[in-house]
């Protein structure tokens, strides 16, 4: 008790009513913020930056995913760095040798391809493999148009191997013919070697500042200068239509 004069003064009475202030205050905060939750989510305004960034608000992330895609810049397919029109028909193993083996080679591609191609003349005489350049130009084109984006890299791999299957990698079979199996095999290594080495050379000349588009331009036709075009999918409906009726 304190005395003010003659009057005296209770002090429990003004600590309760401290108190009480006090549990309202704490009970005011924790409706606030159950209220600012809605299934166990605290909702923040939409402009208020994050904690984290201090910077980035609600608002910027919906406008970030409601925004148009970037299409200026083409959008290359990671797996063209590993195209390879050569792959499933050279064994792997055989190819990696080609490939170490045409790193230390000195020739230029001019006269790279005329050594194969002096082979092709004697050792494949039933045919004219004057297509022989022509199908590894063709195969390159597609594969680097792939690499600066202008179509996917297993699109790039199948015209490729379509285009060097109907040249380079097709003569294949009529060099000797009738050598014994031994010889024809060294023969035939010899020229599965020289080629993979031309085709690494002609990507490499070709190489440049030409764009994708440009390159795929270049690619499809001299694809269609062998004679080939792609072949059209077959829709379900079609596949239905062509099968023999039952008996």
């Amino acid at each position: 008790m304190l005395h003010t004069g003659d009057m005296p003064v209770n002090t429990n009475g003004t600590g309760n009513v401290m108190k009480h202030i006090a549990t309202l205050t704490v009970s005011a905060a924790a409706l606030l913020a159950v209220g600012a939750c809605d299934s166990g989510v605290i909702k923040a305004d939409e402009t208020a930056a994050t904690q984290e960034t201090g910077d980035v608000t609600l608002a910027d992330v919906r406008a970030s995913v409601e925004a148009e895609p970037d299409t200026s810049v083409p959008s290359i397919d990671p797996a063209s760095a590993n195209i390879d029109p050569f792959s499933g028909v050279y064994p792997s193993e055989e190819r990696d040798a080609y490939k170490t083996a045409a790193t230390s080679a000195s020739m230029n591609v001019d006269d790279a391809i005329s050594q194969t191609e002096d082979m092709l003349a004697t050792k494949a005489v039933s045919i004219d493999a004057n297509e022989y350049r022509d199908g590894l130009n063709c195969a390159a084109r597609f594969d680097l148009a792939s690499k600066k984006g202008a179509l996917p890299a297993h699109q790039a791999q199948t015209f490729g191997q379509e285009a060097l299957s109907a040249t380079a990698i097709g003569y294949e079979q009529f060099i000797s013919p009738n050598a014994s199996e031994d010889e024809r095999e060294q023969l035939v290594a010899d020229y599965r070697e020289q080629t993979y080495r031309n085709y690494l050379l002609v990507r490499d000349e070709l190489t440049s500042e030409a764009s994708g588009d440009a390159l795929l331009a270049e690619a499809e036709s001299c694809y269609a200068a062998l004679g080939l075009q792609p072949e059209e999918p077959v829709s379900e409906t079609e596949e239905e239509t062509e099968m023999p009726a039952e008996s």
